[in-house]
């Protein structure tokens, strides 16, 4: 498992790119995280793999973090270098 972390501000545009390229969405969370905080969490899942995104954005600060099982890094690699 690798873990990766993007820009915060492409975090909308990858989950339109998950979508675009066949992932399907297979769980999603979000809520207040601490007292100053929210984040939310998409699990996505194809063929026998499931990437995860972590988003949390506390006093201001955002922070995106990825989940990606190493068959499908460089697939997700791809499709962040396209976001840019």
């Amino acid at each position: 498992m690798h873990f990766i972390t993007i820009d915060p501000t492409q975090a909308e545009s990858l989950q339109k790119r998950m979508l675009e390229a066949g992932w399907l969405i297979s769980k999603q969370d979000a809520g207040q995280i601490h007292i100053l905080g929210w984040g939310y969490m998409i699990e996505w899942h194809k063929e026998n793999n499931r990437v995860c995104l972590h988003y949390k954005e506390l006093q201001g600060i955002a922070d995106a973090r990825l989940e990606i099982p190493s068959d499908a890094l460089q697939t997700i690699q791809n499709l962040i270098n396209k976001l840019r």
